[in-house]
């Protein structure tokens, strides 16, 4: 009896000894021969993806650009039309080895299909070279729908095509051919638009404009609702005369 504490510490050593030696990190080398992973641990190849609208198949903006309407800087933010207008194209199709240009367009602001020349006449039917001058315009008669739409150009030379596109959205909805309007500078701050009404009974728009910076002259807009924007000069760096109100605006008032 006496030794059965030590064949029981024995024995528990015994059993602690394999469970111990898995503590230990243990470097295990293995050739690759052993390896069974059949996955390749580098990166796949990026496949080619379809060619997209906003990544023509082949550029040159010697031989191929459109100036206007201009390029966006992002294809949510393009000119805006109204349905119907004449879109003048300007930009340059030209190059040594010239052939000739043609310019299409497709609904959708990264079109792939759906190429189309209705409404649109080239300049000399697209046979002359031309730099920096008005390529084209786009007749957008047969379109209701509002929506983004992209133009794109196709110059031929020496039978490689090289290409330039656009993208322009058109608004039905819009008050005449004559909007949006734009303008080189905002109005000042706080200030607005004010309509007001002409002697026969229509309305226009008004907006007072600071100089822009670098500038001494200030403009004060009126903007007709069929009519381009006319603007008068004011002076000064800063614009001090306000809008007219509406009853002021309309017509001279007269007395009974």
């Amino acid at each position: 009896m006496s030794r059965s504490p030590f064949i029981l510490l024995t024995t528990i050593l015994a059993l602690l000894t394999p469970l111990a030696s898995t503590d230990r990190p243990r470097q295990v080398t293995k050739h690759p021969a052993q390896w069974t992973q059949t996955t390749a641990v580098y990166p796949r190849a990026v496949m080619p993806m379809q060619q997209s609208a906003s990544q023509p198949a082949a550029t040159n903006p010697l031989n191929a650009s459109i100036s206007s309407p201009v390029p966006p800087p992002s294809p949510t933010s393009p000119a805006t039309f109204k349905n119907g207008v004449v879109v003048p194209i300007s930009g340059t199709a030209a190059g040594t080895g010239f052939q000739n240009f043609l310019l299409e367009w497709a609904p959708g602001s990264d079109a792939a299909s759906g190429w189309q020349t209705t409404g649109i006449t080239l300049v000399g039917a697209g046979s002359t070279p031309i730099i920096a001058g008005q390529l084209a315009t786009w007749d957008t008669t047969s379109i209701s729908a509002a929506g983004y739409y992209t133009i794109r150009l196709t110059v031929n030379i020496s039978n490689s095509p090289v290409q330039a596109l656009s993208i322009i959205y058109l608004e039905p909805d819009l008050l005449s051919a004559n909007w949006p309007q734009f303008f080189d500078a905002g109005p000042a701050l706080g200030a607005g638009v004010v309509p007001a009404t002409n002697s026969d009974g229509t309305f226009r728009l008004l907006l007072e404009g600071p100089a822009p910076p670098g500038l001494t002259n200030g403009k004060f807009w009126t903007l007709p609702l069929n009519a381009p924007a006319q603007a008068t000069i004011h002076t000064g760096h800063e614009v001090t005369c306000s809008p007219p109100s509406p009853i002021s605006a309309a017509a001279p008032a007269t007395t009974p």
